[in-house]
C-alpha cells in the first residue's frame, strides 16, 4: 500500500492467497480488511487433487481433518461444504475447483446453512 501511494498507483482491490483451515493467514486477512482489500481463497480445500509431483508428505489435508469431518456430520453437509462455508463466514471469496455438475450444485448449497460460532472456532 505504501508503494502504491509512493508511485501514485491504485492499491489492489483483490488479493488471492492460499487459504484454508490449516493456513488461516489471520494477519493477512486483518490487513486486507483494514485496507478494504477483498481476499480470494486459492486452494480453499487444501488442493487434494494436486499432482503427486507437486505434493510433499507434509502437505495439509483439511478434507481429512477429523474435527472438520465431525462438523460435517453434525451439520449434514459434506466436508468440502463445511470448509467452503467456513471461508464465506470469514468474509473470504472462495473459488473451489469443481469439475462435475454435482460439485457445482454442492458448492451452491453452502449458501443454505451457517456454522455456529463454536463450529467456526474449532
Amino acid at each position: 500500500i505504501g508503494l502504491c501511494d509512493k508511485y501514485k498507483v491504485n492499491k489492489p482491490g483483490i488479493l488471492q492467497i492460499e487459504l484454508h483451515p490449516y493456513l488461516q493467514q489471520d494477519n493477512v486477512l486483518q490487513y486486507c480488511e483494514d485496507n478494504d482489500i477483498i481476499v480470494t481463497a486459492a486452494m480453499p480445500l487444501g488442493s487434494p487433487e494436486r499432482p503427486a509431483r507437486f505434493r510433499r508428505d507434509d502437505d495439509p489435508a483439511p478434507m481429512e481433518d477429523p474435527v472438520i469431518k465431525e462438523i460435517a456430520k453434525e451439520t449434514g453437509y459434506s466436508v468440502a461444504q463445511v470448509i467452503i462455508r467456513w471461508h464465506l463466514q470469514k468474509g473470504v471469496v472462495c473459488i473451489p475447483k469443481a469439475t462435475e455438475d454435482w460439485m457445482i450444485e454442492e458448492n451452491f448449497e453452502t449458501l443454505n446453512f451457517k456454522l455456529s460460532h463454536e463450529q467456526m472456532e474449532r
